[in-house]
């Protein structure tokens, strides 16, 4: 059976550096709330596209644990695909910040939860190209190092 993994993407969605942002605190604010309507409606659509797809791979309703591996340990990855790239790794999960905060909620834990590993990678695009990419998998701890890797 194949790993279960949940992964959705945003075209679109700009994600700058807020700690180089310098601007009135409204900017910010409405940069949140548009990360949060837009990130909360595609997440929610994934889980519902898994679901489904679940539904016709069993030829059946949909059985009582469907989603269960996501009550477990995760690995969150979260790409930001832009034509420039942050330098600081800092300023990268700074920026991701509000995808992340949307994230937990939609699976309703606390971000700083310690059954979620938080991993925030940045791709270049195309001219004009802004997106984010959002994968969910099983974590597991490796047994030699201790380390976080996908299941």
């Amino acid at each position: 059976m194949d790993t279960p993994c949940l992964r959705f993407s945003i075209s679109g969605l700009r994600l700058v550096s807020e700690a180089n942002a310098h601007e009135h605190h409204w900017h910010r604010k409405r940069r949140a709330e548009l990360q949060h309507a837009k990130t909360a409606p595609a997440m929610r659509g994934a889980l519902a596209q898994d679901r489904a797809r679940v539904a016709v791979e069993t030829h059946d309703r949909l059985p009582n644990n469907v989603g269960a591996w996501l009550s477990g340990d995760l690995l969150v990855t979260i790409t930001r695909i832009a034509p420039s790239r942050i330098r600081d790794s800092d300023n990268l999960y700074g920026c991701a910040k509000h995808v992340r905060d949307c994230v937990a909620k939609v699976l309703g834990v606390d971000d700083s939860t310690d059954r979620i590993v938080w991993n925030v990678k940045q791709r270049r695009g195309g001219v004009r190209e802004y997106g984010v990419e959002v994968t969910i998998a099983p974590r597991e701890t490796c047994p030699h190092c201790g380390g976080v890797m996908a299941a």
